[in-house]
């Protein structure tokens, strides 16, 4: 976990996220590691004065691929959706050349978190169709709204 902190209210202020709460990484308990993907880690941790527990992600920006607008629009994008359907954003920071996401931590997890727990077994279709319902909700969310794609489904 990171040590020094630059609220990403001062480098992001473009993004108009002062409607979300100052979060420091002295606020921060950082629990293992939960996930990982094409862009960075996932950690759990809570933040202190709240109690809230929270998924941290962790996103290198100098990693190959990975670019500083391509951040911004991510935390624009993350900081105007205001759905049931889509994660709730809690606010970010920068640390070192990484910028740290404060996202609502899902208590099941990832579908394929789901899948490993299924061990084999097909996961049941009222499942699977709920969570589809709740994709595409999320996708029309995105489509109607901000009138942009999800970056995996374009």
């Amino acid at each position: 976990p990171p040590s020094l902190v630059t609220p990403v209210m001062a480098t992001f202020s473009q993004l108009q996220l002062d409607r979300h709460e100052v979060i420091e990484v002295g606020d921060l308990e950082f629990g293992k590691q939960i996930g990982q993907g094409n862009h960075g880690v996932i950690f759990v941790a809570w933040h202190r004065p709240t109690g809230r527990p929270m998924a941290i992600k962790e996103i290198p920006i100098e990693t190959a691929g990975i670019d500083f607008k391509q951040v911004v629009s991510e935390l624009s994008v993350l900081s105007q959706s205001q759905s049931p359907f889509i994660i709730d954003f809690y606010g970010a920071f920068l640390h070192s050349t990484s910028v740290f996401l404060c996202l609502e931590l899902m208590d099941i997890g990832s579908l394929s978190r789901l899948m490993r727990h299924q061990k084999g077994e097909p996961i049941p279709s009222p499942v699977l169709a709920a969570i589809t319902y709740q994709v595409i909700l999320g996708m029309e969310f995105l489509r109607t709204e901000l009138q942009m794609a999800h970056r995996g489904i374009d």
